[in-house]
Parts: C-alpha cells; structure tokens; sequence
C-alpha cells in the first residue's frame, strides 16, 4: 500500500501559517531550526494530547520533507494505528524498516499489525527478526508464542510461553493458561493442569480455566492408572464445576485420551460411560470402535444422535474451532465445472452451511439430513427450498426426478464402503451430471475407520468406486479439512462426472 505524502509547496505554506499562528511550532522550528524535526516534536506533542489523527497528518508533513527519516514513518505508523488505520499503519512500519532495518522494536510493532490483520506468515517473520536482534527482546517472544497458539502450533507455542512465564510474565493468569492448554494439546495432561492450576489460582473467579484445568486433571489421572470412578469423584468434589461440567470432562476425556493414544485408559473410561447409560448409541459406538469391531458404517441412531445434540452451537464449532469450510472451495469448484445446474442435493445438508454458496437465483435446492435438530437449524437460514429428513443411500434409490449436482460435504466420513452410496448418487444424476464431495484422506488401505467415529478414504478407491458407477474423475485437490486434537486432518475435495 502506498502512502501518499503532501507536496513540498504544500507543507512549506503550513509551516509558514503554523510558525505564525501556534506558538509552540514557532518555538520548536526555532530550537531546532529545520521543519522536519519541528514537525516531528509537535506531532508527538499532538498525539500526546489525544489526536492521533491531526498527529499522522504532522508526520506526513515532515516525511514530504524528509522522506528517508525512518523514525518519523514508525511516528506515524504509531499515529495511524491509534487512528484505526491499521493497513495504512502497517504500510508506514514497512516503509521505517526499509530505511532502518536494525531496530528490534519497530520489527515487533510491525509483527503485531500483521497479527491484527490476520497476516499469520508475515507476522512470524517480522517476530523472529525482532528476535533474532534481541534475543531477550519479551514482548517479541510472548507475542510469537500467543501467535503459535491461535494458528495452533502448539508444541512451538508452549516452548516460547514456557520461556516468557521463566522470564517475566509470571502473574499473569492467561499466559499460564495458553501455556496450559498448548500443553494439552500436545499431550502432556500433568503438564497442562500444574499450568492450568496456576492460572486458576491467579485467577479464581474463571469458570472456564476452572474447567480446563479438571479436564487436564481427570485425563492426567487417568493415564496415571487412577480409576475412572476416584477421578469422577475428584471432579465432583470441586466447587467450580458443576455436574454439566462433570459430564463434559467424562466426554471429553475419552476422545483425547483415544486421539492421544492412551488405548487402556480410554477403554476403562469408555466401558464406564457406558455402564452409566448402556442405552447412550454415541457411548456404544465409540467403545466398539475402541474394541476393534467390524463397521461397515456409522449407525444410524449414533449419527442422529450426534448431531441432534451438536446442531445448538454446529455452526460455531465447526467453522470456528475446527476451522472447516470445505463446502466453499468445493461449491467453487463445481461452479467452475458446471454449465446450469437447476436441481442441485445437498446430501447431509446439516444446518445448511452449503446452501449459503450453493443457492442461486433459478436453482431448486434441496436439503437431506438424517438429524431433525440440524434441519431446524437449515429451516432458519433458509438456504434450501425442500428440507427431507432420510438416509442418504434410502433417500437417492427413491429419486424420481434427476439432479443436476450432488453435493456432500462431510458426508461420506460416515460411511465405510461407498459402494451404495455410488450406486444411489449415479442413480440419482441426469447423464453428465456431477457428484461432489469431500473426503478425510486415508494413506493405505481403502477404508479406515478412526477413533473419531469417522471414516477416513484412499483418494484411488473413491475414484476406483466412482468409476465402477459410471462416474468419471472430473478435478481433484488436497486440502486440510479440519483441525483435530493433534493437527489438521488431511482431506481431499472431489469432483465427479456421470457418464
């Protein structure tokens, strides 16, 4: 971005009028007997006395006259961020490390206007320059710790917030709970509730620390060998939770500890969570998956289940924590395939996510869903014009009229053997039609089923099974398809054509 400076004549009549008029230029041109400094002194002066924004416009008057001063354009970088102006801000900053590349702190400011403008890359880089000029440099190594930990780098972050809480921010409650939970993340639970405990301590009136550092607590007793009723009780003992969060600890517990691979501890929690409600389809389902049985394909009553629950804050986790929006680039890919597309099924439509990039003026969209609180959630963004609550494989054999786009977003992590599903969608598409759909990517065998509940895919054996239906291979790409316990799932988005 480009900043744009006053002319010379410009900036030369303002002098003139200021040196006339305000006293105090008047003094400070004749103390230091050039403009460009005096600018510069009454521009601080100015930002001083709260207008940032008369103060940028000191700055810019001082760099039309000295435009090689890198003190006065990280002057007017500080001016313009307090004026709001953070591109603009963040333009000046580049510009002072162009003419003065050594100084550790303007390299740090810089690296927290990339931040704040979500430019993850370059604000690493402009980080570990102020790093690599000041080692000691604090506020450089606890920004690029709190920038790894919301990119989710968590192993890089918990080394860098470690050394910032060795070093100086010992008091502070959430350094001690980033610390904490970029622990977890990497799987050292005992790790995670000292840190989390001393967050909690600093901070004791946080409900949700107070429920991290319990979670951290259970598991970590757990791996320990403590068993699952002593860690339970321990829980319930504690003040700050209450049996909601009790209960959220249990369910928590047994996916991190399946993901980390704590195999036994995860079985002991999970036979004891299904004692407790035997006719819970999503305790049952899990554990059978921890047991190594044979599943052709996630039970209909553990998929309604699931998301009848997760429908109230879906949308939240999905997008947000988990980071998946698969359904864009791959509605974008189809619209860059396709010719008109008048009949287009959403198939696992869900709380109609899809629908806000697959709705066009002209098309008939359909929405199917097992999950009738997640079809709720599609009735009010109202994205579809048919909303169907059925089995996906049931609902394609029983189609009447032809689609012109199958799309399945997150669907097939259902299922393990696609070949009906093949057959249903091929049955269900007019000759030249297309089924797209995203896939977690297995290395491997064709088929894995994971101890999330979903099935993972060989990218070749979904190809293999399309072509097998009459459905050609249109575009392939890679993609990271969500965030998971330990990093992002690898994904693939694929498009097919009916013969």
């Amino acid at each position: 971005m480009d900043i744009a400076l006053p002319g010379v004549a410009e900036v030369e009549a303002a002098v003139a009028h200021w040196r006339a008029h305000e006293p105090r230029f008047a003094a400070l041109l004749e103390r230091y007997g050039d403009a460009p400094r005096a600018l510069r002194h009454f521009g601080l002066l100015t930002w001083d006395q709260g207008q940032p924004a008369e103060a940028a416009r000191l700055f810019t008057g001082a760099l039309a006259l000295a435009p090689h001063d890198a003190r006065v354009w990280c002057d007017l970088s500080g001016a313009l961020n307090a004026a709001g102006q953070l591109r603009e801000a963040c333009a000046c900053m580049e510009e002072s490390l162009l003419r003065d590349k050594t100084q550790a702190t303007s390299w740090l400011r810089l690296g927290t206007l990339r931040s704040l403008l979500d430019d993850i890359d370059g604000a690493e880089l402009a980080l570990k320059a102020a790093l690599a000029l000041e080692p000691g440099l604090g506020d450089a190594r606890l920004s690029l710790g709190l920038l790894y930990f919301g990119a989710k780098r968590f192993e890089e972050a918990a080394r860098l917030l470690r050394e910032s809480l060795a070093a100086e921010s010992k008091t502070n409650p959430a350094i001690w709970a980033c610390h904490g939970q970029a622990l977890g993340h990497v799987g050292d639970f005992a790790g995670a509730a000292a840190a989390l405990a001393i967050a909690a301590a600093l901070d004791p009136g946080n409900a949700v620390v107070a429920v991290k550092r319990a979670q951290a607590r259970f598991i970590a007793d757990l791996v320990a060998g403590a068993r699952v009723e002593d860690a339970l009780a321990a829980c319930r003992a504690d003040p700050a939770l209450t049996e909601a969060d009790v209960a959220g600890i249990s369910r928590q517990g047994f996916h991190l500890l399946n993901a980390h691979g704590h195999g036994a501890a995860a079985l002991r929690l999970g036979e004891a969570r299904l004692a407790e409600a035997p006719e819970d389809p999503e305790r049952a389902y899990l554990l059978a998956i921890l047991k190594g049985e044979t599943i052709r394909a996630a039970p209909i009553d553990y998929v309604v289940a699931h998301y009848d629950q997760f429908a109230p804050q879906f949308d939240k986790q999905l997008t947000g924590v988990l980071g998946y929006k698969a359904f864009a680039p791959l509605a974008a890919m189809v619209e860059a395939r396709a010719g008109t597309l008048a009949r287009v099924l959403d198939l696992g439509c869900g709380t109609g996510l899809a629908g806000t990039v697959l709705a066009k003026p002209g098309r008939h969209l359909t929405g199917v869903d097992l999950s009738p609180g997640m079809l709720a959630k599609a009735r009010e963004r109202g994205c579809h014009d048919t909303l169907v609550t059925a089995e996906a494989v049931a609902f394609l054999r029983e189609a009447t009229e032809p689609y012109d786009l199958v799309f399945a977003s997150d669907l097939v992590i259902y299922v393990g053997d696609l070949a009906d599903l093949m057959a249903g969608v091929a049955n269900a598409l007019v000759p030249g039609g297309l089924f797209a759909l995203t896939i977690e990517t297995n290395v491997g065998a064709d088929v894995a089923l994971m101890p999330s509940g979903r099935f993972a895919h060989a990218l070749d054996y979904v190809l293999r099974v399309g072509r097998d239906n009459g459905m050609d291979p249109v575009e392939t790409r890679s993609i990271p398809l969500r965030y998971e316990t330990k990093g992002y799932v690898a994904g693939d988005l694929v498009l097919l054509r009916r013969a």
